[in-house]
């Protein structure tokens, strides 16, 4: 029995750690992929008025990536409060940033 309740805590601990990983994977993915796609966009509108100015650009692209970073820790905040194996998620991550 007691071997039955260990197996189903690591369990709950992996699918809860994977969890916090597609959040993390998701913030990667936008700075990555989308991020890159709106900098070129922006910088060829930059060019293309003929005149080289990146004030615009580089404003929507700063909102679009306060937007991302908002989203994400709204989502850490909600994954904290619905999924109780996240303490344990919290001290895994900590304690790798301590070593």
């Amino acid at each position: 029995m007691a071997r039955d309740f260990s197996d189903g805590l690591q369990q709950s601990y992996q699918e809860a750690k994977s969890d916090w990983d597609d959040i993390d994977a998701d913030l990667l993915k936008w700075g990555g992929g989308s991020g890159a796609a709106g900098l070129a966009a922006g910088l060829q509108s930059a060019f293309s008025s003929g005149k080289f100015s990146l004030e615009l650009p580089a404003a929507g692209f700063a909102l679009n990536g306060v937007a991302q970073l908002v989203s994400s820790r709204m989502k850490r905040r909600n994954f904290r409060r619905d999924v109780p194996m996240s303490v344990f998620v919290d001290l895994d991550n900590k304690t790798k940033k301590s070593q």
